[in-house]
């Protein structure tokens, strides 16, 4: 429904019943139900990547910002920069209102035709992102727990700080696997295979523009940009971070990704196959 038509509708059902009980405004619990069911009030479509960390989230949406039909909802825009270069916003771990958060992206809305956050862990608010966003569009990532855990440990390294403990770091990855175990079949989420997008980057990344609905004809310069490493915004991103090639795991560590992920990879495994 077009923002002008919803407010339309609400304004004549309100005026109706203004008059109807003698200027006393008195509205039956069912109508109150259905107003606050309207959608949104939002021009542009919304995208949210979430997923566990290191499991290929800053791929995706480097390859999307680079669209001229997308404007990025990073720290920058959304008010919630630290002073170093990011690609995320966090703004749903901040200790925000919905309106707080609502007043936010609308200074954004309408700005372009998709707006696009990217925080990893705000998988863990999807439900309020959801409630907040009726008609969001989720691509949620998934990797394979030891070479997401190797991935990760480099990148501490680099660019990720207060990284936490590593049992924190596997549990990290647990909860976000587990929100897209329950949600893989709805509608508004796309499954996204790190390997499978890594190796596959065209055919996978085609797909995606189509579920999205975004003109594929620009999916071929979102590819080269995303790969020109020169266009990085935060340095150590790619290259050995995301493989972990000359990084190993201690036996420790091992055993605390097979202790705290390995029966939800299966569970991961045996409910869904992205491709």
């Amino acid at each position: 429904m077009a923002p002008h038509l919803a407010a339309s509708i609400t304004f004549g059902i309100c005026a109706y019943f203004h008059v109807r009980h003698g200027g006393q405004i008195s509205y039956p619990h069912s109508l109150i139900g259905s107003l606050r069911e309207l959608p949104n009030m939002l021009e542009s479509r919304y995208i949210f990547i979430m997923g566990p960390p290191r499991s290929g989230t800053t791929a995706l949406t480097r390859m999307l910002m680079n669209s001229p039909e997308v404007l990025l909802a990073d720290a920058d825009a959304m008010g919630t920069s630290v002073g170093k270069p990011t690609y995320e916003s966090g703004i749903f771990t901040r200790p925000l209102s919905d309106t707080e958060v609502m007043e936010r992206f609308q200074r954004l809305d309408g700005k372009a035709p998709f707006i696009l956050e990217k925080t990893p862990t705000h998988i863990e608010h999807m439900d309020r992102i959801r409630n907040l966003f009726k008609n969001a569009r989720f691509l949620i990532t998934h990797r394979e727990p030891f070479s997401c855990m190797l991935s990760w440990k480099v990148a501490t390294r680099t660019f990720i700080q207060d990284s936490g403990t590593w049992g924190a770091a596997c549990h990290r990855w647990k909860t976000a696997t587990e929100v897209l175990i329950k949600n893989h079949n709805n509608p508004s989420v796309m499954p996204i295979d790190f390997h499978d997008f890594m190796s596959g980057t065209e055919q996978v990344g085609s797909e995606i523009f189509t579920w999205l609905g975004l003109n594929e004809n620009n999916l071929q310069p979102c590819l080269e940009k995303m790969k020109d490493e020169t266009r990085v915004r935060v340095p150590g991103v790619v290259g050995e971070s995301v493989t972990g090639q000359k990084t190993q795991l201690n036996w420790k560590e091992k055993a605390s990704v097979s202790l705290i992920c390995r029966r939800t990879e299966a569970r991961w495994q045996a409910t869904f196959r992205p491709r």
